[in-house]
Parts: C-alpha cells; sequence; structure tokens
C-alpha cells in the first residue's frame, strides 16, 4: 500500500469512526437522556453514512476492513469519551488501545501476500505426498482442505466425514 492509500485509508476509518460514534451517539441522547426526536433521526442519518464511508477504501476485502476499522473503532470511542463526555482514559485503556493500533497495523497495512492463508496452508499439506504405509490420523475432509481433528470416528453432527476418507 502506497503512502497516499494509507493516508487515505487512515482518512476514512477516522471518517467512518467519527460517523458512527457520532451517530450512535445522538441516539443514545435521544433515547437515553430524553433528546427530541430530531436529535435521533439525525443519529440514524449518520449512520446511515457510516455504512457507506468503508466502500471508499481501495482494499477489496470487506472482512480485512472491518477488522481493522474495528480497532479504529476502540480507539476512537476512547478518545470520544475523554473529548465529550470527560471520561478520561486510564493507563489500561491507553495499554489496550497500543495493542489494538498494533492489530490494525497487522490486519490492514502488512503484506498479506507474502504468507499464505490457512486455506492455501490446508491446500498445499493435502496435495502433500504422503510415506507409503502411513495415512493422516484424525482429519476432517472439507471441500479440497484437511484440517485435524480430535480422536473421535464416525460422523459429526455437522455431516462432515471425521477420522476416515472421503
Amino acid at each position: 500500500m502506497s503512502g497516499m492509500n494509507a493516508i487515505r485509508s487512515v482518512g476514512l476509518f477516522v471518517a467512518a469512526g467519527l460517523a458512527e460514534i457520532g451517530g450512535g451517539y445522538l441516539i443514545w441522547r435521544w433515547l437515553r437522556e430524553g433528546a427530541p426526536w430530531p436529535v435521533g433521526l439525525a443519529g440514524a442519518v449518520i449512520l446511515v453514512i457510516y455504512g457507506v464511508i468503508p466502500t471508499f477504501q481501495s482494499v477489496d476485502d470487506f472482512g480485512r476492513i472491518y477488522a481493522a476499522y474495528g480497532g479504529v473503532f476502540v480507539i476512537m470511542s476512547l478518545l470520544w469519551g475523554w473529548a465529550i463526555d470527560g471520561h478520561r482514559p486510564d493507563n489500561y485503556d491507553w495499554l489496550g488501545a497500543a495493542i489494538v493500533a498494533v492489530g490494525v497495523g497487522v490486519i490492514f497495512f502488512s503484506p498479506h501476500r507474502l504468507f499464505f492463508s490457512f486455506s492455501e496452508r490446508a491446500s498445499v499439506l493435502a496435495a502433500a505426498p504422503q510415506p507409503a504405509g502411513r495415512r493422516q490420523k484424525h482429519q476432517i475432509r472439507l471441500s479440497s482442505h484437511i484440517l485435524p481433528t480430535s480422536s473421535r470416528r464416525g460422523t459429526s453432527n455437522t455431516g462432515l466425514n471425521v477420522g476416515g476418507s472421503a
């Protein structure tokens, strides 16, 4: 990801965070604090806008975008609570925010193609030749993927073949 794309992504995460937290806050004020109904309506409109903002990300991986955004949301929620509600984060909050920030960086900004995904790794392992006379013990065949299981035999309640061959 280039520097400009990274800056754009962070900006979109911040915009999404402000929209989600701000919209949720307005609905909170309406339902919990007795603010007039137009405040709740404005919150609902802002939450719809929040739902649109992530679609402007340059990455086409919905799960990765929302996982990384979840970390940004945690950090922004702490900052919102401090700035708007006056609840200053304590040392544990800051530690958690730092851990989450590292997670966001790993999830969203790391070069994912340098590593095999779980399904790619499972496919490579499934295709590897087995020594003569040995069979893999305790496996579930799911599509073309092989996953280790416990020592149970038979069919699981999901209908998957457990412990045997497909």
